[in-house]
This record gives structure tokens, C-alpha cells and sequence, in this order.
């Protein structure tokens, strides 16, 4: 039965509130996809922020990583010798028509002039049947002083978790999407979980929070998943502080706009509706600069130059699409 939540209007806006300050901290997560499906659409929140598909690819190359060790030292208890290594991973060659992907399992020896590898085995994935295998080789791995074998079970086990579930890394890409598209937040500069997110925004970050909440039930790894938040007063300190955080965040958003759109311009090629979701993406930020300047109630003037380039560019853009868009409704 599906969780209903009522999104609760704190009555903050028009308040002496400009804000909230949003961290969040994703651990080790681990939730069945389908069921993430599930509590977006209970939160509210549309399924589109997942943005592409995760792939079963993906998923062999997340669990084989896993693998992977830091320095181990092991010492042989008659010779006193220590022997110290790593465990390692390495992409190969796709085989079978690229039917089948292999990584290699490799030890490191560390500590020699010349780091020297030793072949342990490989993961074998099958595009075909959606499988994967691993392969050790015995001479090799009988004198290793560590359970390689236990290691690649665990790997086997990942990855039937990894091809229908939602780790931590999927996880933080949805919620900075969220955050940078959906709440028109500013990335806070001396943490990367840490944003403003403006309070014109307040019932849609309520979402967000419900959903954190949610999955933090849902989540079958011990990982901490939780979010806080807290309102930013109407003060010239903190109208400062977040001014210069929302300038450098939008300096290096407008210059993607500004390189994409001439990379349009150029390109006869580009099709009518790949134009038509850059430019309202560039219309987007546009909008977004706007309401920050009611927000801190300032004029980001330092910015209207490349405003002023990039509405050229928009317009020129329009020009071009709504002739492409004619060509192709012709050669239909």
C-alpha cells in the first residue's frame, strides 16, 4: 500500500527567511529500484530525475570494483619476510563480438623498485544471458596470505544486488540533480553535500526530505542516509555570503550555456529538438538569476555581460531551430 505524504507549507515565505541551509549525507545505501520508483512517486517527485537508465554493465563493474584492496601486509612466520601487496582491478578486452566483458583480477606487489602485477584470474560478464562468472588461477593463489575466493564470492552476490537495486553513488546523483534543477539551489563551496536552496522552493525541498526519510527506512546496508536543514535569516552577512556562492556557481553553469549554444550554432546538423532543450535550459537559468535578485534583493550586474551574449545566442538559436524544424516537418 502505497505511503502517502502531505507536503506541510511552513508559512515562510514573505517571513524574514531568504533560505535554508541543506546538508545531507548518503553511507552505504542499498534499496530495490523498483521500490525507489515507489517512494518518488509518493513523495511526489517525478521519476524523470533519475536521468538515464542503470545498466547491468554498470552494475558488473561497481561489484568487480569492490574487489579492490588497500595495502595488506602478510608476514611469513619462518623466514620473517613480509609481503606486501595489493589487489587490483583492470579492465580487458571485450570478446565475442563485445558479447562479454572481462576484468582482470590482479596482486600488486609494492615495495619493489618497479611495483611488479601478478595474474590472479578474471570476472567474465555475458551481455547475452546477463551473467557473470569469475576464474582463479590455482598456482597462483595458493601462497597468497588472503581469501581471494571469499572476495569474488562477495563480488557474485553485489552484483545481483547492484543490477536491480539503488546504491549510495546513484543515490547522491539524484538528490544533486534534485537540488540543482528542481530547488534552483546553490551549491555551498567548502562542502560538496552542503547547498542554499532559496525559500521559494520550500515545498518542493520538503519533498526531497520525506524521500531521504523513506529510503533511510528502506536502506538494507548500514549506511547513515539523512538530511537537515536550516532557515537562513534575512541579514546582510548571510545576503552576502550566499550572493557569492549563487555568482560562482552560476558563472560556471553559464559558460556550459554559452560554449553549448555556439556548439549548436555550428553544427547545420543539429536536429530541431536538440536545440529546442539547450535553449530552455539556458531560459531556465535565466529565470533562476532573476529570482535570486528578488531573493537578495540585489542587481547581479557583474553578470549582464554574458547575459547580454548568451540572449544573442538564444535568439540567433530560435532563428535556426524554427528553420530546422520546417526542413524536417518537409523531409517527413
Amino acid at each position: 500500500m502505497a505511503k502517502k505524504f502531505v507536503a506541510v507549507n511552513e508559512n515562510v515565505e514573505g517571513s524574514n527567511i531568504i533560505g535554508k541551509l541543506v546538508y545531507y549525507t548518503i553511507g552505504k545505501t542499498m534499496v530495490a529500484e523498483d521500490r525507489i520508483l515507489e517512494i518518488l512517486e509518493e513523495c511526489g517527485i517525478s521519476t524523470d530525475i533519475l536521468n538515464k537508465k542503470h545498466t547491468n554493465t554498470q552494475a558488473f563493474k561497481t561489484a568487480t570494483s569492490k574487489v579492490q584492496t588497500g595495502r595488506i601486509i602478510s608476514r611469513d612466520g619462518n623466514s620473517n619476510v613480509e609481503d606486501v601487496f595489493k589487489i587490483r582491478i583492470f579492465d580487458n578486452k571485450k570478446e565475442d563480438r563485445g558479447t562479454k566483458i572481462v576484468r582482470e583480477i590482479k596482486k600488486e606487489n609494492i615495495m619493489e623498485k618497479t611495483n611488479k602485477f601478478v595474474y590472479l584470474g578474471n570476472f567474465i560478464y555475458d551481455k547475452e544471458t546477463d551473467t557473470m562468472e569469475y576464474s582463479l588461477v590455482p598456482s597462483n593463489i595458493k601462497d597468497l596470505d588472503y581469501d581471494i575466493k571469499a572476495s569474488c564470492d562477495l563480488a557474485m552476490t553485489e552484483f545481483e544486488m547492484e543490477k536491480n537495486g539503488f546504491n549510495e553513488d546513484r543515490m547522491a546523483t539524484l538528490i544533486d540533480n534534485y537540488m540543482a534543477d528542481q530547488l534552483q539551489g546553490t551549491r555551498v563551496q567548502i562542502h560538496g553535500k552542503l547547498w542554499f536552496i532559496p525559500i521559494f522552493k520550500n515545498e518542493e525541498l520538503i519533498k526531497i526530505e520525506n524521500f531521504i526519510e523513506t529510503v533511510s527506512q528502506e536502506n538494507i546496508r548500514d549506511g547513515l542516509v539523512e538530511i537537515m536543514s536550516i532557515p537562513i535569516m534575512d541579514e546582510e552577512k548571510y545576503i552576502e555570503r550566499y550572493t557569492r556562492e549563487f555568482h560562482v556557481m552560476a558563472q560556471a553553469e553559464m559558460e556550459i550555456y554559452q560554449k553549448k549554444l555556439t556548439e549548436l550554432m555550428k553544427n547545420p546538423s543539429t536536429r530541431s529538438s536538440t536545440m529546442d532543450t539547450w535553449m530552455k535550459k539556458a531560459q531556465q537559468f535565466i529565470e533562476k538569476k532573476k529570482k535570486y535578485e528578488e531573493l537578495f534583493r540585489k542587481d547581479l550586474e557583474e553578470m549582464d555581460d554574458d547575459l547580454a551574449i548568451m540572449n544573442r545566442q538564444l535568439r540567433e538559436l530560435e532563428i535556426r531551430r524554427q528553420q530546422k524544424a520546417q526542413e524536417e516537418s518537409e523531409g517527413k
